[in-house]
């Protein structure tokens, strides 16, 4: 096994070499939620900020006035924030947590193939419209994701960690940096 991880090694070493990053986003996000803002979003509904691929938010249906925590749910490669949404079920509602779930630009999250860029200027674009639109106590926002979207999860959380204080990762592959 050992010769042979070495003879596979020799072979193909040369096709396993740093890429540059085909963007130059460092993965930083601006969004943050302001003091003064009512909830006026309600139910669920995409944000209507690009056409084919969106984002939904979900607001949970008993809202009190009072500032809402919000979790940034990230689906896994070739899904869509709509499909992970639906896996939660009532769970987020019952909880009084509301969700944003963004779709990628593409099949999965820009820095799962080639560095940051187009994903994080529209979930930064998503967030903008949310804080808007959605009362969110800071202490209480999170980013969480499943496989390629747990992996972004991890990345943009720690890029950001001013802005999401928790990180939820369920089967993340690696680190982006």
């Amino acid at each position: 096994a050992i010769a042979g991880g070495a003879l596979a090694s020799a072979a193909i070493g040369q096709a396993c070499r740093w890429i540059e990053p085909r963007h130059s986003n460092d993965g930083r996000l601006a969004a943050r939620p302001g003091g003064g803002v009512r909830t006026s979003a309600s139910g669920t509904a995409p944000l209507g900020l690009e056409r084919g691929r969106d984002a939904i938010l979900q607001i949970p249906s008993k809202v009190t006035g009072a500032s809402l925590p919000l979790l940034v749910l990230l689906h896994g490669a070739s899904s869509s924030g709509e499909a992970v949404l639906a896996r939660l079920g009532a769970a987020p509602a019952d909880a009084g947590v509301a969700v944003l779930a963004p779709d990628s630009r593409g099949a999965t999250w820009d820095g799962v193939r080639d560095g940051f860029g187009p994903d994080v200027t529209f979930l930064d674009r998503a967030l903008t419209s949310v804080f808007e639109r959605v009362a969110v106590d800071p202490a209480r926002l999170s980013v969480g994701g499943f496989s390629d979207g747990a992996t972004y999860a991890i990345s943009i959380g720690l890029i950001n960690g001013d802005l999401f204080p928790r990180v939820v990762a369920f089967s993340p592959g690696f680190v982006v940096h």
